[in-house]
Formats: C-alpha cells, structure tokens, sequence
C-alpha cells in the first residue's frame, strides 16, 4: 500500500514584494473639474496620490460628515468629503485636499467631483 501526502513541507513566509509608491499629481480645483467634465479624470489621474488645491466656497455638515467645497471656476465644482474629522477651514482659505486612491475615492456627481475620504493637507 503506498500513501501520499501532499500539503506537507516548509511552512516559510512568501516574501511580499514592495509595492512602488504612486507618483504625486499637483492640480488645481479647475484642472480637475475640466479633467471631469471632458471625461478625461480617471485616464488622467488614475494610480496616482492626487493633490488639489483651490479656494474654499463653502463648508458643510452632512450628517456627521464635513464637506469642503472648491472654487472651480467653471460648471462643476469639487467637492471634498473628510467624514466625521474635524477641520478649521473657512469660506476664503486656499487649500489643498488628497486623494491617495482616486480611482476608488472620486466619483462624478451632479454638482461635479466629489472626493470621499480626502484629507486636508497644509498648503
């Protein structure tokens, strides 16, 4: 009678590899709502950490949520979402929001860009 056992053997860690740091993407609130509009967005800033600075219109509570809005300039507007944080900005402040997964965090809404889970960065 022969038997075989299969499964048994090293129990060793596969090394992960690490993965590259996606490049940095400067824009303005404009460049990203034009990039929207002219369906242009996710070929343009896919696999990057965006960054996209503009001019606070408005500051907004929904529910427990915080929404930063940025002066465009033009139809759409962008729209950062930073949850249930708690941000000192005000209606004239220039600044600058990320998103570290565009193509999971940014969605075309009427209004325009939103971005979801966006963090405010120092200018």
């Amino acid at each position: 009678m022969v038997t075989a056992v299969s499964g048994c053997g090293s129990q060793h860690a596969t090394p992960t590899t690490p993965q590259p740091t996606p490049p940095i993407v400067n824009a303005t609130a404009r460049q990203v709502a034009r990039a929207m509009m002219q369906d242009r967005f996710f070929a343009t800033y896919d696999g990057t950490t965006l960054r996209v600075r503009g001019r606070v219109s408005t500051v907004r509570t929904r529910g427990h949520d915080t929404i930063i809005t940025l002066r465009t300039g033009v139809p759409a507007k962008v729209l950062c979402d930073v949850g249930y944080r708690r941000v000192s900005v005000h209606p004239g402040a220039t600044v600058v929001v990320e998103s570290v997964d565009p193509q999971g965090d940014v969605s075309r809404e009427s209004v325009g860009v939103v971005i979801s889970d966006c963090g405010i960065r120092s200018k």
